[in-house]
């Protein structure tokens, strides 16, 4: 997964990729109720605004956590919200991709069954680093009975807020899950890990375009971030710490430069 982006900051409220080339399909029949699903372009506005939902409550949460003296936030009201309100949003963001998966079979549907299978691998394989961010946690979650974990690294001047996915290791003993976390010695900062979730649903809607057409070229000046603008902007202000086992893991980059936000991922700062 690879974006680099700088878009103009009046022009970021402007729909994202899919949403402007799903706009331009709302005349066409689609079987879409057959395999009990909604129409594509329903289907992608209201996963993309479950996601917005999720995020705009951690973001917030996190806020009213930085008002807790360091040294009770783990225990605070703020922190049981902010546990739960990010497994939801990891969740959101995997079922996101699922959905925009929906979307091209929907499209794919008059195909015959192996143009339908080589229009979700191609999919899935364009999307597979952005899904597996999410993925990898969300199923650990669902099928390990993971849960998430909030931790911080206190410094002088500075608290880094974190969690990981809490599971078993090899000895029976509760640690990060071995399979999320590499020998269950790392975490996630949630400076790293809210904007690699906010640009792999960026990056979803260019592979959902190209996905569903290939050949079809949008017009640059009518796209931006839609309603995740609030969501990047606010990554943009947002602390840059990350752990120190993070320090070698790709981090991505959202900063206003000037007039423009500009997305690189993986950054080429660190």
């Amino acid at each position: 997964m690879r974006i680099t982006l700088k878009i103009h900051c009046e022009k970021l409220s402007q729909a994202l990729p899919a949403t402007v080339f799903l706009e331009t399909q709302t005349a066409i029949e689609f079987h879409n109720a057959e395999r009990g699903l909604r129409h594509p372009t329903s289907l992608y506005a209201h996963s993309l605004r479950t996601v917005v939902e999720a995020f705009n409550r951690v973001l917030d949460e996190l806020d009213a956590l930085s008002q807790v003296d360091a040294r009770k936030r783990l225990g605070s009201i703020p922190a049981t919200a902010l546990a739960r309100d990010t497994e939801s949003l990891i969740h959101a963001v995997f079922e996101h991709v699922e959905h925009c998966k929906s979307v091209v079979l929907v499209f794919a549907h008059d195909l015959s069954s192996k143009e339908q299978g080589k229009r979700i691998r191609g999919f899935s394989a364009t999307a597979q680093d952005a899904r597996a961010f999410a993925g990898s946690q969300a199923n650990t979650i669902k099928h390990s009975q993971g849960s998430v974990r909030l931790m911080q690294m206190v410094g002088d001047r500075v608290v880094v807020p974190g969690y990981y996915i809490e599971g078993v290791d090899a000895e029976g003993m509760i640690s990060p899950h071995p399979e999320v976390h590499p020998g269950g010695r790392t975490a996630f900062s949630f400076g790293r890990a809210l904007r690699y979730l906010a640009c792999s649903v960026r990056f979803v809607s260019g592979a959902l375009v190209s996905s569903l057409d290939a050949a079809h070229r949008l017009d640059d000046s009518r796209i931006g971030l839609g309603p995740l603008a609030a969501i990047f902007g606010r990554l943009a202000g947002f602390d840059r710490y990350v752990f120190p086992g993070e320090g070698g893991e790709v981090v991505p980059s959202i900063a206003v430069r000037g007039s423009a936000l500009v997305i690189d991922f993986p950054s080429r700062d660190r």
